[in-house]
């Protein structure tokens, strides 16, 4: 049971992520996808289609570039074992999008 758990929570990080990177949130991750994902988790408790409802919500556009890919691949490797935290979640993938993947570096 604990291994199911486990590899759910892994596939709803990975999904988050990708989502995520694939376009810009329209507020930031606590001010929009937390919330949400709350509320609709006390009225329905349906996991993924609360999670596909909020991330349907809080992200648009599509981006297609060198930093989606760096920022996707960094966030995979440095972030999934904090997907039950969303504020250090959206620390995280935010370092790895304006650290350790920009153009600056």
């Amino acid at each position: 049971m604990e291994v199911i758990r486990g590899v759910r929570r892994v596939g709803i990080m990975a999904m988050v992520v990708m989502l995520v990177f694939a376009g810009h949130a329209t507020a930031s991750w606590e001010s929009c996808y937390g919330p949400c994902f709350l509320k609709c988790m006390v009225n329905s408790k349906k996991l993924f289609s609360c999670a596909f409802k909020c991330l349907k919500q809080c992200v648009f556009r599509p981006a297609s570039n060198p930093l989606y890919y760096c920022s996707l691949g960094c966030s995979m490797n440095e972030c999934a074992e904090l997907s039950n935290d969303s504020e250090r979640m959206e620390n995280c993938v935010e370092n790895c999008t304006s650290n350790i993947c920009s153009p600056k570096h």
